[in-house]
């Protein structure tokens, strides 16, 4: 490949699955799977421990010189005994101007989220809210609330267990 073009000197999938069998076997958070090629090319499915663990593999991996196209992240389906599925899901604390407040939980409910709690900050002109949120409906949740709220949010996010599958969105 020209590096010029590509932007990457390590274009094979070979190199890429090599890379990525040493990075398993330094971090056992990453778990990578074989998949089925897609429009003839070769793909692996890097499963880790969230967003910000995946997105530094593969910033590093771009350093390197690696050229690869990613999709965005998919969460983690379980069964349970009775083979019923369970997704996983966070809690998200979400903290917005009070006039702001209303826009949060409309998004939020339709991501299949649930307000847990909510309260004014002493002065009243913030809302604190806390939802628990199936992962797969976090997935772009925080820059559509930064531009709903003209950027006057703070999210925090963190793993809450697996529940029932909540259905689909919409």
């Amino acid at each position: 490949g020209n590096k010029e073009l590509s932007g990457g000197s390590k274009l094979t999938t070979q190199l890429l699955k090599e890379r990525l069998i040493k990075e398993t076997e330094s971090n056992i958070a990453v778990q990578v799977l074989d998949s089925v090629p897609i429009d003839g090319r070769d793909c692996y499915e890097v499963q880790g421990r969230g967003e910000m663990q995946l997105g530094i593999l593969i910033e590093n991996m771009r350093r390197e010189g690696f050229e690869l196209s990613v999709s965005p992240p998919r969460a983690l389906i379980k069964l349970d005994e009775n083979g019923k599925k369970l997704e996983p899901i966070e809690e998200a604390t979400i903290d917005v101007a009070e006039e702001n407040a209303g826009l949060v939980m409309e998004t939020l409910i339709a991501r299949k989220g649930e307000m847990t709690d909510s309260y004014p900050s002493e002065d009243g002109t913030r809302r604190r809210s806390i939802f628990l949120v199936p992962t797969r409906g976090m997935v772009g949740l925080r820059s559509e609330l930064i531009r709903k709220s003209r950027g006057d949010v703070v999210i925090s996010t963190v793993f809450h267990g697996y529940e029932p599958h909540r259905g689909s969105f919409g």
